[in-house]
């Protein structure tokens, strides 16, 4: 009885050791590996599809100052109000600059090609990286995670509009160009997590 009860004391040792060692060793793991599943799982289900009305059917509203479709819990109205304002909007249908668009109907983000002026697609541009400092600014204890416009963390969008717009560099074709020819892109929604910091105390 006695050799009994300590083989099952030792047993019942070992396993707690055991035990204990995975649930140390798996946490980091296994919550950034949660974290890559959510996001992609994300990016599947808030997809607006590849045409506008794909985009509408699917419930996504047109954002005037990232020219983009997204969700609708997942845009700047505040940014996208503040970018309405400005006096930057010289929209046309054609190359010539014959046939401008109304504001009313840049709006909806229903139209085809355009070509605007280069000061209203700088104001694009800098829509998408004030929604990332946006975001920055709203992290904490009880808010480490948010949902943000797919395209404004799309590094080759970063690179386009430092590059050619903001910034032109001399081989871009767009240093000389006063107006720039876009359409309406179709994204969905991207979750942005808050990265853990290291202890410094």
């Amino acid at each position: 009885q006695t050799l009994r009860n300590s083989l099952a004391f030792l047993l019942g040792v070992l396993l707690a050791t055991t035990t204990h060692a995975l649930f140390i060793s798996v946490p980091t793991a296994s919550l950034s590996d949660t974290y890559l599943q959510r996001q992609g799982a994300i990016i599947r289900v808030t997809s607006c599809g590849k045409s506008v009305a794909e985009a509408k059917q699917r419930g996504c509203v047109y954002d005037p100052a990232l020219l983009y479709w997204t969700r609708p819990y997942c845009q700047a109205e505040d940014i996208a109000d503040e970018f309405i304002r400005n006096p930057v909007h010289e929209v046309f249908f054609d190359k010539e600059k014959l046939h401008p668009l109304n504001l009313t109907y840049v709006r909806t983000g229903e139209f085809g090609e355009a070509y605007d002026r280069v000061e209203h697609h700088k104001g694009h541009c800098i829509n998408s990286w004030k929604v990332l400092t946006q975001a920055a600014t709203r992290f904490g204890p009880q808010t480490p995670e948010l949902l943000l416009p797919g395209m404004a963390v799309e590094w080759g969008h970063t690179v386009h509009c430092s590059d050619d717009v903001v910034v032109p560099n001399e081989d871009s074709r767009w240093r000389s160009k006063p107006f720039v020819k876009f359409w309406p892109g179709i994204n969905g929604c991207y979750l942005l997590r808050a990265p853990e910091l290291p202890d410094l105390y």
